[in-house]
């Protein structure tokens, strides 16, 4: 478990983080894959809005990189962590206003 999974999980309990390399593989792009790659350092599954402000003030106190995604179907590279950091997986939230 590295220093970032640790600091996240303090902050939003366990079973919110995925940091295994074969988890984190699923999350390196998006359906254009093959042309856009990065793998991120942690994957956070955010519930509440609370759970989203903790995790974005804390990867803005340590400038740590996040990139949101939904489902992951996109064909534009927009979802990948080509910069490591966090990425931010909204499909756990209900709703998003």
């Amino acid at each position: 478990m590295n220093a970032l999974t640790k600091d996240l999980n303090r902050l939003l309990g366990n079973g919110k983080i995925w940091s295994d390399p074969a988890d984190l593989m699923a999350y390196e792009g998006d359906a254009i894959h093959a042309f856009f790659r990065g793998r991120p350092d942690a994957v956070v599954l955010p519930e509440t809005v609370e759970d989203v402000s903790k995790i974005l003030a804390h990867a803005s106190d340590n400038e740590i990189p996040v990139t949101p995604r939904g489902p992951g179907s996109g064909r534009a590279g927009s979802c990948t962590p080509l910069q490591g950091g966090i990425v931010l997986d909204m499909n756990r939230k209900k709703r998003i206003l």
